[in-house]
């Protein structure tokens, strides 16, 4: 892993809020922010209500994109990718993780009806726009 990559990594691990794109299986885009805990391969644990426009996107489109950023440091993380739908020990292995990261998601978690995803990149770029001069990076996951 480069520097620049540990970098995003880190990143992405001091970030909760992101903000996780999808679409319908006739293109129609939705966004939202969710929390997002990131592993040391750049996939992403995130949780939501079962019931909400992005799983019912998800099980008819699988492909989305995940932002992490920060205004004040100028710095993003654009990733895209796919996200599948995680079910039995897949599901609870994605609630320890979360719980391992932050605590505070306990009383989140324990909501139903939630539904655990993993988003799993297949490109990301990196900016960080405040440096001299602008760091910028990209990177294939070569994952399909």
């Amino acid at each position: 892993m480069s520097d620049i990559e540990k970098r995003a990594l880190d990143f992405m691990k001091s970030m909760r809020p992101c903000v996780i794109a999808t679409a319908d299986s006739n293109g129609k885009t939705e966004a939202a922010m969710v929390y997002g805990f990131t592993n040391d391969d750049f996939s992403v644990y995130l949780s939501t209500n079962s019931n909400s426009r992005k799983i019912e996107n998800i099980r008819k489109n699988s492909a989305g994109s995940v932002v992490f950023a920060d205004s004040e440091k100028m710095i993003t993380v654009q990733m895209d990718g796919n996200i599948a739908i995680l079910e039995g020990e897949e599901a609870q292995k994605a609630k320890g993780a979360i719980l391992s990261a932050d605590p505070t998601q306990k009383m989140y978690v324990a909501q139903e009806p939630i539904t655990f995803m993993k988003f799993t990149p297949s490109w990301m770029r990196f900016g960080a726009f405040l440096d001299t001069p602008s760091t910028i990076h990209e990177k294939s996951f070569n994952v399909y």
